[in-house]
């Protein structure tokens, strides 16, 4: 009997001993309150407590996952770039078997900015909009604005500029509600920079500086200074302004140090002064800096640089060899931003969110019947949506082609000078003339394969060959329109053309807008059944509204209308 009660003894301790061993202590607990209280005030100060916890004090899940999320969020405050997400995730897995919570969308949320670091830009769309949708749900306005900004980045890393201004709008908005007036001003500026990559220059230059004169007047902000100035910089570069663009790098000289400012900044000043002359700033400029540290983007800038310089020289061979780099770095920037599907990550976040929603409400048959007739009832709506879209788009359609028809019979007996083409540029000399072609010829041949696959298509005799080549179609406007948009084409013909379209915007405000894409998509090289897809125009009336631009830039008083002209393929 005794020895039966001392094994009782000792299995009661046991028990006891491994159930303590299994607690976190008061004192840790309480080290990861404080850091979690103090933490957006003082991240330093969380960050130093975060680090003073011995992580084999952690007995359990819950506190390993307080730990790894106040860990990364205290190291993101302060700037320490983390390259791994294997602490993050464990603080998701964790919050995720608990459901939905504050917890769960923050640890989403650096989790995104932790992949962002590692520029897989498809899974972190995916992560962040779990995290954006919680902070709805929530209604959270700070963490609606901070997960929308969130957003905005990462579209705009992808070239997706609609989507990130619709992003970047919530964000403004909701710092405002939140009473954040310093996030809201940051916002402001990713506006401006926005702006500025569509091209709206003087929005994006009054929005920049509004909010340097906040920063400087009111907050005597030094930060919010340069980051204002940080956004100007390029796009008053971009817009042809170049004494305002080297007033920018002069303060940005003044507010930060050498090794802060962006390296492609320099190739910027670099090509300023080379087309001011300058060649001995240009070569002191380019002598100070690594271009091996550089990424993809900042290459292309100082390559495009160099292009610039070799054709001023009149060396054409290293001019071209530079371009050909720079090609081949945007078309390896294109396939990344393939490769980072956002548009499929958002669609398989959403339909993963559907179904854990009927599994929620598939509690009977009867419920899955419900459910089924629902989406049958959705599928017809909008296949009844969809018809009533089309047919309204062939009104619209319909009526834009008796306009043309009546402007171009309004034309017709008019004579069309064609013998001024050829002179597309006065006073250049045949050799640079000849590089242009050659690279603007480079330029439209990447189009070339959408070009073959719309003449294959309308070539088609029976309807059943032209269906099966919709696909190979498809995926290559998607490539094009999905993913670059018209702004992408424009922003390339821009480049390799010397700002043309800029000009012709700047000069011909009597055309519209649809002149202008149709402009934008024959300087690109699309071939003419390719723009009638993209414009839906039908392909009879392709040559008259050509005919047609061709005129009404002749008979205007623009003063480059020889040069828009002349970049009209023969």
């Amino acid at each position: 009997m005794q020895k039966i009660y001392s094994i009782a003894v000792w299995i009661a301790v046991s028990v006891l001993v491994s159930a303590f061993a299994s607690c976190t202590s008061k004192e840790v607990r309480d080290k990861l309150t404080e850091a979690e209280s103090i933490m957006e005030e003082a991240p330093d100060s969380a960050l130093h407590i975060i680090t003073s916890i011995d992580t084999t004090d952690l007995k359990n899940r819950k506190d390993w996952a307080k730990y790894a999320l106040l860990n990364v969020q205290a190291r993101t405050k302060t700037n320490d770039i983390i390259k791994s997400d294997s602490l993050i995730s464990r603080a998701v897995s964790y919050y995720q078997g608990k459901g939905d919570s504050p917890d769960l969308m923050k640890s989403l949320f650096y989790n995104a900015d932790i992949l962002c670091n590692q520029k897989k830009f498809d899974r972190a769309s995916y992560i962040a909009t779990n995290s954006y949708d919680l902070a709805l749900e929530f209604k959270d306005s700070y963490w609606i604005a901070k997960t929308a900004e969130q957003l905005s980045d990462i579209y705009i890393a992808c070239y997706n500029e609609v989507e990130a201004k619709k992003y970047n709008r919530d964000a403004i908005v909701y710092y405002e509600k939140a009473n954040r007036r310093l996030n809201h001003l940051y916002s402001w500026c990713d506006r401006a920079l926005l702006e500025g990559n569509s091209l709206n220059y003087n929005r994006a230059i009054e929005i920049a500086d509004s909010i340097a004169d906040i920063a400087r007047v009111e907050l005597n902000d030094s930060s919010l200074l340069a980051y204002c100035i940080d956004v100007k910089f390029p796009i008053c570069f971009n817009a042809g302004k170049y004494e305002e663009a080297k007033e920018c790098f002069r303060k940005l000289e003044q507010l930060k140090s050498f090794s802060d400012i962006p390296i492609h900044f320099f190739a910027h000043l670099s090509s300023i002064y080379l087309h001011e002359g300058k060649i001995n700033k240009v070569k002191l400029l380019v002598d100070s800096i690594d271009i091996n540290q550089c990424d993809q983007k900042e290459r292309a800038a100082f390559y495009n640089m160099y292009r610039q310089f070799y054709l001023k020289l009149g060396d054409y061979k290293n001019a071209y060899d530079y371009l050909d780099s720079i090609i081949h770095i945007q078309n390896k920037i294109t396939w990344d931003i393939m490769d980072n599907n956002i548009a499929l990550a958002q669609k398989g976040y959403y339909d993963n969110k559907s179904v854990e929603s009927l599994k929620k409400e598939s509690k009977s048959k009867k419920q899955v019947v419900i459910i089924v007739i629902i989406a049958l009832t959705i599928i017809i709506i909008g296949f009844m949506i969809y018809r009533i879209s089309i047919k309204i788009k062939d009104i619209k359609i319909e009526k834009s082609i008796n306009e043309i028809i009546i402007l171009t019979e309004q034309i017709k007996n008019k004579s069309i000078e064609n013998k001024e083409l050829s002179n597309s540029i006065h006073g250049r000399e045949e050799q640079i003339s000849n590089m242009d072609i050659e690279i603007e010829n480079l330029f439209r041949n990447q189009w070339s394969t959408l070009n073959r696959l719309c003449n294959e298509f309308f070539e088609k005799e029976s309807e059943n060959s032209k269906l099966s080549s919709i696909a190979s179609i498809e995926k290559e406007i998607k490539k094009i329109v999905n993913r670059k948009n018209i702004g992408s084409i424009e922003e390339s013909v821009n480049k390799y053309m010397n700002n043309i379209v800029v000009a012709l915007r700047e000069q011909c405000s009597f055309l519209k807008e649809e002149d202008f894409i149709f402009i934008i998509l024959v300087y690109a090289g699309f071939a003419p059944r390719t723009i009638c897809m993209f414009t839906n125009i039908k392909f009879k009336h392709f040559y008259n509204k050509r005919s047609r631009l061709i005129e009404r830039i002749k008979k205007s008083d623009v003063k480059d209308k020889e040069w828009f002209i002349s970049k009209f393929p023969k």
